[in-house]
């Protein structure tokens, strides 16, 4: 993620973009929200089981 903070500061300092430079400002945009979905959706999913893990033990201490 740092290399592509450094992306941002080429586009910080000009007022006006051209075509060319808002064009790749977009795609990079776009790349990192598909990236960040990801993780997102990761991060969902590994506490979805440690939910259904806790759960699980909970059950088995409740049955002794």
């Amino acid at each position: 993620m740092r290399g592509h903070a450094m992306g941002y500061a080429k586009f910080i300092h000009f007022a006006g973009l051209s075509d060319d430079d808002r064009k790749k400002l977009t795609e990079l945009l776009q790349k990192q929200k598909r990236e960040l979905q990801e993780a997102l959706r990761d991060a969902n999913r590994a506490l979805t089981q440690l939910k259904r893990k806790l759960k699980k033990k909970a059950k088995k201490s409740k049955k002794k």
